[in-house]
């Protein structure tokens, strides 16, 4: 049974692939079905790994999408339940790592050694992600309240990564237009709503790279470059 090993070059062109199906596709997990299908064909390894990799490659991109999030809402004007409520998040933001490090550890042995290595791609992958969506909002003319609608978007982020209508289209925008209002500092539920939108069809647009990476990809180059 060969491990799967593949050029950074190559995994770029099917992470396109993926994110193409992913986002234009029902469930929102097309791409990671794809990629599954893809390999196994050209390697001899078993399904299950295959089928583990994906699965914990989004729950890392989910629990720094959490982390992220969390950090934001620290700094938002979040209305707090109750007493100890931000304690509670920072609680949430220091057990996170840890805590999908012993569910990987526990059910998914055989990927821990690479813990720390995708954590910290995914790491900066959303923290892009984040930097992408400050930049927008400086586009709809928004030149305050970041923090709300950051930790809001984070979580709309995290809801859409889950099976749900092609690329969370939809789901995005009810999340970000209902959580904005959790806030009190009186943020427009339709420009949330606008920027949620927006912010897919920046993703839709990018995600067509993959149609033709998806003609053009053949066997991978079994390399570590």
């Amino acid at each position: 049974m060969a491990d799967v090993v593949v050029s950074t070059k190559f995994n770029i062109k099917l992470y396109y692939v993926g994110m193409f199906f992913n986002t234009f596709m029902p469930g929102s997990i097309g791409g990671d079905a794809y990629k599954v299908f893809f390999l196994k064909q050209h390697y001899d390894t078993k399904t299950k790994y295959l089928v583990s990799a994906s699965l914990l490659d989004r729950l890392s991109g989910l629990c720094l999408l959490v982390v992220l999030g969390l950090g934001f809402l620290l700094f938002s004007s979040i209305q707090n339940p109750f007493e100890g409520f931000k304690i509670m998040l920072v609680v949430g933001m220091l057990l996170a790592l840890p805590a999908f490090y012993l569910l990987k550890k526990m059910l998914f042995k055989r990927f821990t050694s690479y813990f720390f290595k995708t954590s910290g791609l995914s790491f900066w992958v959303q923290v892009g992600q984040a930097v992408s969506a400050f930049f927008l909002l400086k586009g709809f003319g928004v030149t305050h309240n970041y923090w709300d609608y950051l930790s809001v978007f984070m979580a709309s982020s995290a809801a859409s990564a889950l099976p749900a209508p092609p690329g969370g289209i939809g789901l995005r925008e009810w999340v970000m237009s209902d959580g904005v209002q959790l806030m009190n500092s009186g943020l427009d539920a339709n420009l949330a709503a606008a920027f949620a939108t927006s912010f897919f069809l920046v993703i839709a647009v990018t995600a067509l790279i993959g149609v033709y990476f998806f003609f053009a990809i053949r066997k991978p180059k079994k390399a570590n470059k």
